[in-house]
């Protein structure tokens, strides 16, 4: 996005109104932007284990909801787009850069106290997009600026802001790198080219044309490589040789997540085979399979320990299946469903239709013991489509502990490593192409609500 027009003959400034809070306090409540007053709720059914043939009805409606706090609060002038470090120590703003009447892409990086730690401009001011990525746990920043059709450049910098690498791309670029970042992949999705560069220096190791769509990610610090691609899976060595291949159930799309170890890769196929597929990196053995309802995006993520999977977004109604690892035997299931749906007490009425519910994200606690889930809420009432976030709470047996409302209209980044959330606007331009957006960290504490 670009801003299409500043102040004639005066600079256009990001506003700074941005100022740390402390984490306690009534005043620190973070109040969600566009929040209705009545809370909108869940409903669902959790599922017990199956080989105890026991079932437990738990409803949504009538889990605490509680309130995150605020820990910075921020406003810009123009598009805003915003990443949140893994560790929570920092986050990185992309903004427009404006000298006079000329425009440049930047990205500036933030601690939790809303200070300025450093920013770079990229010097062309012919691009008109630019998007950040932290990689390696956040050793690392890439930053892609490019033109409308593509082109521009990838730039690494460190931690700290020293530049590591700039590269040309002929196209739109996204990079991947190795736990420990000594490897770099380059995906160019315009050109359908995989570039890998290794040690000592990111110097170029191999390459390779891959089908469109293709994504992947290294082995744990490299130099093995699993490609994605649509209906197969290939496993690279540090020169670019396959070790093996593995063809997907029913083909198209899959999603996929590496063990903490990252001697076993979780596999989900899309729709109609809706399985779920656990295989050995070693050999690309397929240890067990289980199939899943038809519907959902079905991603999958391991838990800090390795002893589960759990699959999400699964389904018409979001289900969350928990997977014991070893066995592939399903520990519990958990569904949501919106309020007012058949069946379901406290229908909604007023023009409003049933909301959809989608799980967009779902990770683990450091601990393990708890599942924090980004969980958007889509409400047709009156013509207009609204959409809400909401942070979703479940103890590792399945059972919801408490949701909090992130607000409407908004991007969401969670760091459960953090206990952080990053909420970000993206309003509209008004009739003199002028818009403030707004960004704010908030916290909150993976436990009982009150605990």
């Amino acid at each position: 996005m670009t801003l299409v027009a500043a102040l004639l003959g005066l600079p256009l400034l990001a506003l700074r109104s941005c100022q740390a809070l402390p984490r306690e306090g009534d005043d620190t409540t973070y109040v969600p932007p566009e929040v209705s007053v009545e809370w909108t709720g869940f409903a669902g059914a959790y599922t017990a284990d199956g080989a105890s043939g026991g079932v437990e009805e738990l409803s949504f409606l009538d889990i605490p909801v509680v309130m995150t706090q605020r820990v910075v609060h921020d406003s810009f002038e123009g598009p805003l787009q915003a990443v949140l470090a893994p560790d929570g120590t920092s986050y990185v703003v992309t903004t427009l850069c404006h000298r006079g009447l000329r425009r440049y892409q930047r990205f500036q990086v933030y601690d939790l106290e809303g200070r300025l730690l450093w920013e770079h401009v990229f010097p062309d001011r012919s691009y008109r997009t630019c998007r950040t990525w932290y990689l390696a746990g956040g050793r690392y920043i890439a930053a892609a600026a490019c033109q409308y059709d593509g082109d521009g450049e990838l730039r690494l910098l460190d931690a700290g802001g020293r530049l590591v690498l700039a590269r040309d791309i002929d196209g739109w670029t996204s990079p991947v790198m190795s736990a420990d970042g000594s490897w770099l992949a380059l995906f160019n999705q315009t050109r359908n080219i995989l570039t890998v560069l290794g040690p000592p220096d990111f110097e170029p190791a191999w390459s390779l044309r891959v089908a469109p769509g293709a994504t992947g990610f290294f082995l744990g610090d490299g130099p093995r490589f699993l490609l994605r691609e649509p209906g197969q899976a290939r496993l690279f060595d540090g020169a670019g040789r396959v070790v093996w291949t593995v063809e997907m159930k029913g083909g198209g799309r899959w999603a996929a997540a590496l063990s903490p170890d990252a001697e076993l890769l979780a596999v989900t196929s899309e729709d109609p085979d809706s399985s779920v597929y656990l295989y050995s990196t070693a050999d690309g053995t397929c240890l067990w399979s289980h199939s899943l309802v038809v519907g959902g995006n079905k991603d999958v993520v391991f838990s800090p320990d390795g002893d589960s999977l759990v699959v999400y977004d699964v389904g018409s109604h979001s289900a969350v299946y928990m997977f014991d690892t070893a066995t592939g035997d399903i520990a519990w299931r958990s569904y949501l469903r919106g309020r007012g749906e058949p069946g379901e007490e406290g229908t909604v009425g007023g023009g409003r239709d049933s909301p959809v519910l989608v799980i967009e994200h779902l990770e683990f606690t450091p601990s393990g013991e708890y599942l924090v889930a980004d969980v958007c809420e889509t409400v047709l009432q009156d013509r207009v489509y609204t959409f809400s976030h909401y942070l979703l709470l479940l103890n590792r047996a399945g059972k919801a502990v408490w949701v909090a409302p992130l607000g409407s209209l908004v991007d969401v980044d969670v760091s459960a490593r953090a206990g952080l959330v990053l909420i970000t606007t993206n309003h509209p331009y008004d009739a003199y192409s002028r818009v403030t957006n707004h960004l704010t960290v908030v916290s909150f504490t993976a436990g009982p609500a009150g605990g």
